[in-house]
């Protein structure tokens, strides 16, 4: 029964996931932030997947959750997932973080835009 319950919920996520890339609706957008706050690391991965594919449409709800201190190392590594370079604006003021768990995340979240800028040139 379990496994039932696992494979509808992954089911919702992937639905979830197209009507947010292709609709834009921002209830969608934040089932898969829910998601992503999860400890199933599945449905993280699977919503991780699916917010950076929206790309740029995913950016202000992810502005949302760093305003209200939500997820911040996970976060930053989303911005630098979906690769624009104007998010390092983003990640900047996380770099002297007192807490090293998102100083260390907005590091990586730097060099992962400078790894993709320089992919893209």
């Amino acid at each position: 029964m379990e496994n039932l319950v696992r494979i509808a919920s992954a089911l919702r996520l992937f639905l979830v996931g197209a009507m947010w890339r292709t609709v834009g609706w921002r209830w969608c957008g934040k089932i898969l932030l829910k998601a992503f706050a999860s400890d199933d690391e599945d449905f993280r991965n699977l919503s991780g997947i699916f917010l950076v594919q929206a790309g740029l449409r995913t950016l202000p709800l992810l502005r949302e959750e760093l305003e209200n201190h939500r997820n911040i190392p996970l976060i930053l590594m989303l911005i630098a997932d979906i690769g624009d370079s104007t998010s390092e604006s983003l990640i900047i003021p996380y770099l002297n973080y007192d807490d090293p768990k998102v100083a260390e995340a907005a590091r990586q979240a730097i060099r992962t835009l400078q790894v993709t800028s320089r992919l893209m040139d």
